[in-house]
């Protein structure tokens, strides 16, 4: 045998034992394009967990940065479904030759991709901001000291949260010399680092303070404190209104329903 041949010769035996190799494994391609649909459809959270985790570190604007990846990944995902719908209607048959298991490994694909990419739009699937409140609600249990801010309150009279303001920005003038800048809240608030802090009585003029975080398209929620005797107010579920959830005695976090 020349070595033209022998190099022949081994080329054939290589294809041979590739092709033996992908008869066997055949199943593998799909498991990868059943991943990746599969991880596409983790970014729908059909079950909310983001929305939870999000939320347990109040960071929404993650769930921005996971839409952007979803939009990413629409194209790629939906030809990776097309070419596994492919496989299952042409290369399947070739080696699952019994009809019934056939039958049953595509019911199982399309019933399990399926659901799990519709189901994040339908009414099964609470709203995303009523998952996230959830969260939020252990992150203000953890880090938010609402004695402290109530011991703060305290010190307040009904005339300061008249004209007692808290400012945006530090380099916003102040209108009145009780503004307080940013970096001038007390600890107890600015740790949480709210993006809206307002001052204002309750029904029975007792001071209540109101941290907000979010805006635009985010959506807005936070959390309320006042007196120990202050109710919380029933949830206002209008296209305008607010979901409250009282956490305690007199504080409540809330979400806008915009």
């Amino acid at each position: 045998m020349t070595c033209a041949e022998s190099e022949t010769a081994a080329e054939s035996e290589a294809r041979g034992e590739i092709r033996a190799l992908y008869k066997r494994y055949w199943y593998f391609f799909d498991i990868l394009l059943i991943v990746i649909v599969y991880l596409f459809g983790t970014l729908n959270d059909p079950f909310g967990f983001l929305w939870y985790a999000c939320g347990l570190c109040n960071r929404l604007e993650k769930m921005a940065f996971l839409l952007f990846m979803w939009v990413g990944l629409m194209v790629p995902a939906t030809l990776c479904g097309l070419v596994l719908l492919l496989r299952m209607i042409v290369s399947w048959p070739k080696y699952i030759e019994n009809k019934r298991r056939l039958l049953l490994f595509r019911l199982l694909v399309i019933i399990g991709l399926g659901s799990y990419l519709v189901l994040p739009f339908t009414p099964l699937k609470s709203p995303g901001m009523h998952i996230y409140i959830k969260g939020f609600r252990h992150y203000i249990e953890a880090k938010a000291d609402v004695a402290g801010i109530r011991s703060w309150l305290a010190s307040l009279g009904p005339e300061d949260c008249v004209v007692y303001n808290i400012t945006l920005s530090g380099g916003r003038k102040a209108s009145n010399p009780k503004d307080l800048q940013k970096h001038e809240w007390p600890r107890v608030v600015g740790h949480l680092k709210p993006r809206y802090v307002t001052l204002s009585l309750d029904d029975d003029r007792r001071p209540m303070v109101r941290l907000n975080w979010g805006s635009g398209f985010l959506g807005s929620w936070g959390i309320v404190v006042g007196h120990e005797m202050m109710p919380t107010p029933e949830s206002d579920l209008s296209p305008h209104g607010e979901y409250r959830k009282e956490i305690s005695k007199g504080a409540y976090i809330w979400y806008g329903m915009d």
